[in-house]
């Protein structure tokens, strides 16, 4: 064969698995599709709390991301173990790509909530 008709032949045959190799794609992309999900969780600061769980352990989630919505008082927080390096809460303060289990709070009694938003996918 001619190396002109050996290109029509690649390119005949190209032409014809391309739906094959689109469908099988897509048919992979799905089996893969992920949904996001979040819970809402409110802590009361006018109590005061030392490295207290929200109780998100017990979900059998892998959370990975956190905003805190709302942050009427001071306080911190730890991710997945009290032993990590406490973070301030502030509104809008964010951390993702990080795969945790559990939040701690901590903060004096003083007045109005903590409201954090806590995602995964399923």
């Amino acid at each position: 064969m001619e190396e002109e008709d050996l290109i029509l032949l690649a390119q005949e045959q190209a032409r014809l698995f391309k739906p094959i190799l689109e469908s099988i794609k897509i048919a992979a992309l799905q089996q893969y599709k992920r949904t996001n999900k979040y819970v809402r969780v409110n802590v009361d600061l006018s109590k005061a709390h030392a490295d207290e769980p929200l109780g998100l352990e017990g979900n059998n989630v892998t959370y990975l991301w956190v905003v805190i919505e709302q942050a009427d008082s001071d306080f911190t927080y730890k991710l997945d173990k009290i032993e990590n390096s406490p973070l301030i809460g502030a509104v809008g303060a964010s951390f993702s790509q990080h795969e945790f289990h559990e939040i701690y709070v901590t903060n004096e009694a003083l007045t109005g909530l903590a409201v954090f938003v806590v995602g995964w996918r399923e």
